[in-house]
């Protein structure tokens, strides 16, 4: 054996404490905590999606203290279908009793998932087996709609900040909130939203109540729940008070507020009414709705400056003074509007219609640059004109009839037509006939 010196000797020694006792100890242990913080972390998810009914799904988890985990690279997707929903690349749970906290500094979600986003937010409000006591709490400080922010599509939905929401059990059931503010909205006052789920002996029912305040909320957010709004055009605004109940034997609810920067060629193209553009705002005085009927719509519109085609001046100068003004039936393209404002109101009875534009010219509806283009004030002994009557928007210049096509099917369905089957007979025999007396008085003006 090779003699060695004394201090060569207490090297060697520490060297085989290190690698042969102290790094497989250390390895060991590592090994033992890094399992069970994965089986907690896992355990922390599944009692997550268990309470907000998403599937999460996490690369790796970190315990950074006590009761606190850290999830990166998290993943939630559709329980049914398991489409991703949303990413972010940190999540922060504390659980703490019966409350979960969850925050997260930015989540990144498919536009595409909006509809069913809005769904599990349902969903989430249906009690769950064993877990019917927990507090959920979320915070998001950034949440960016994919497509949303792209420089090819800088128009698409804005990111939303400062998002809290929250699922507790109520007295009646369940409830949900939720807050936020949208990118490059002035006002300070968050947008809320509340949902409380009753469980009643008729079934479970659900009551939605949206308060925009001074904010304005992008319509592209709830075009998954309400279609129509995805015609409304990219830069739509809303802004009001909406109360919505959903139940298992009917819906119903209330509107009130105002849309703003509608685009009208994308809502008139989809109506099939004809070419008209520009832009508009609509101001609801009131709109009740039971399922897809309207019950009541009052409100005033606002639109221009833009274009309209000829032929639905003409139908319009039809249905509101049952005359074709000449410089209409000669005009064969579009004619150039400077504005369009007009007050309406839609219930049972019918529906009635006056033009207010900025003009000296009482009753005046459209307006162009040099005319006159449309005219309709609303007499105090007008009775109302039957809602069936709007249906000659849709019929052919040359014809009384009116085609069943997609979009007239879609009217009949949410206009409020009649009250009573003797009503129903009568209104639609004198629609008739107004629609055919006007259509022959075009014709002899011809």
């Amino acid at each position: 054996m090779l003699p060695l010196h004394e201090r060569t000797q207490r090297y060697l020694c520490r060297g085989a404490f290190l690698a042969l006792c102290l790094l497989p100890t250390l390895a060991v242990a590592g090994w033992c905590a890094s399992l069970g913080l994965t089986d907690r972390a896992a355990a922390v998810a599944r009692r997550l999606s268990k309470v907000s009914g998403l599937e999460v799904r996490v690369a790796s988890a970190v315990e950074s203290l006590p009761g606190l985990v850290e999830l990166h690279e998290v993943s939630f997707r559709d329980p049914a279908s398991h489409a991703s929903l949303g990413e972010s690349p940190l999540v922060r749970i504390a659980s703490r009793g019966e409350t979960i906290t969850v925050k997260v500094r930015q989540l990144r979600v498919a536009r595409e998932a909006l509809a069913v986003v809005w769904q599990l937010l349902e969903d989430g409000l249906a009690p769950v087996a064993g877990e019917t006591s927990d507090d959920l709490r979320v915070e998001i400080d950034r949440i960016v709609v994919a497509g949303g922010e792209s420089e090819s599509r800088p128009e698409e939905i804005p990111a939303l900040r400062s998002v809290v929401g929250r699922l507790r059990p109520s007295a009646l059931g369940r409830e949900m909130t939720l807050s936020f503010t949208v990118d490059a909205d002035v006002a300070a006052e968050p947008i809320r939203l509340q949902c409380v789920r009753h469980d009643k002996d008729t079934g479970p029912q659900w009551r939605w109540r949206l308060l925009t305040g001074a904010a304005a909320l992008p319509t592209a957010l709830v075009e998954g729940v309400v279609p129509v709004a995805r015609h409304f055009g990219p830069s739509c605004r809303l802004r009001g008070s909406l109360v919505f109940v959903q139940a298992r034997e009917a819906t119903w609810g209330e509107f009130s507020g105002t849309l703003e920067d509608i685009d009208l060629e994308p809502l008139a193209a989809a109506a099939s009414l004809g070419h008209i553009d520009g832009t508009a705002r609509l101001e609801v005085e009131r709109v009740k709705f039971r399922g897809a009927t309207l019950d009541e719509f009052r409100g005033s519109l606002f639109a221009g400056p833009g274009q309209v085609d000829s032929s639905l001046l003409r139908r319009l100068d039809l249905l509101l003074s049952r005359r074709v003004r000449s410089s209409f039936r000669a005009a064969g393209g579009p004619v150039d509007y400077e504005q369009l404002a007009a007050r309406f109101e839609l219930t049972p009875d019918g529906w009635r219609c006056e033009g207010i534009c900025d003009d000296a010219v009482d009753g005046a509806l459209i307006v162009g640059r040099n005319e006159l283009l449309l005219r309709h004030r609303r007499e105090r002994s007008q009775r109302a004109l039957a809602n069936s009557e709007l249906l000659a928007l849709f019929a052919d210049e040359a014809s009384p009839l009116v085609p069943l096509s997609r979009q007239v099917a879609w009217l009949l369905q949410r206009l409020p037509l009649f009250s009573t089957d003797e009503a129903a007979s009568e209104a639609a025999e004198d629609a008739s006939a107004r629609i055919t007396q006007r259509k022959d008085a075009a014709a002899r003006e011809r």
